[in-house]
């Protein structure tokens, strides 16, 4: 196997392995637990949404949900100074 081979072999696995850890960490976060974690309220969460600053929820039925890794990237931004 040349090297060129093996660094490509390499790769394809950390891919791999970094999907299968994105996915695994992915779950639903609803509205009430995401403003808790942003330190806001649910009203102020909607009009954030409302305003485009948040995107908009995924609907399942009467549910509304984001994924977790999409309300950890906000609630860090929201932090950064």
């Amino acid at each position: 196997m040349s090297d060129t081979e093996l660094l490509q072999a390499i790769l394809s696995k950390v891919e791999g392995l970094e999907k299968a850890l994105i996915k695994r960490e992915q779950y639903r976060i609803g509205p009430k637990e995401f403003a808790i974690r942003m330190n806001i309220s649910e009203r102020t969460l909607w009009t954030r949404i409302n305003d485009g600053v948040i995107k908009k929820p995924f609907k399942d039925g009467p549910n509304r949900y984001w994924l977790s890794g999409y309300v950890n990237e906000v609630v860090l931004d929201n932090e950064s100074p």
